[in-house]
């Protein structure tokens, strides 16, 4: 029976501790994205996940993608970014229903150059979360999508009033 319990007790800390990465990993997300500090920390938690599920993975390809607006030589730029959009890209096809994937995807779209050709899904994304909002948890996630949101040119008076 010991053996049990210790296998339960490892299987649990386990998943205790790749929750606690999950909330440290949306907390710091909004932050990342003007603090080079921030991103690359995240960065490096990220890149020790060794098999992510779908919503890691959509992070691991946001913070690489964020990170691309941090580095310092155009290669570096160009890298990071194509691997976050790889990593976005399985996320959403490994998950497609998930509204806070397709959040991460959004931020991504909506503030990457033109030039980079990574735009298509915006507006698409934004109708799956506005019509999925009031479903999002935890709160914390669902503040971010809204000041994410109102800080856009994509919302119409009423979904603004909805929010």
């Amino acid at each position: 029976m010991t053996p049990y319990l210790l296998i339960g007790f490892l299987l649990f800390s386990i998943g205790a501790k790749q929750a606690a990465t999950l909330d440290d990993l949306r907390a710091k997300y909004r932050t990342a994205t003007t603090n080079a500090t921030v991103c690359k920390q995240q960065l490096s938690k990220v890149k020790a996940i060794r098999t992510p599920d779908p919503l890691q993975q959509a992070y691991i390809g946001a913070y690489f993608a964020v990170w691309a607006k941090h580095a310092d030589a155009p290669l570096t730029k160009l890298n990071s970014f194509k691997r976050g959009k790889k990593d976005l890209e399985e996320a959403v096809r490994r998950d497609k229903d998930n509204p806070e994937i397709r959040f991460l995807r959004l931020t991504i779209q909506y503030h990457a150059p033109r030039m980079l050709r990574y735009k298509d899904n915006i507006r698409a994304d934004c109708a799956f979360i506005i019509k999925h909002y009031q479903e999002i948890s935890p709160l914390q996630l669902k503040d971010n999508i809204k000041a994410f949101l109102l800080s856009t040119d994509l919302l119409t008076k009423e979904q603004r009033k909805t929010l």
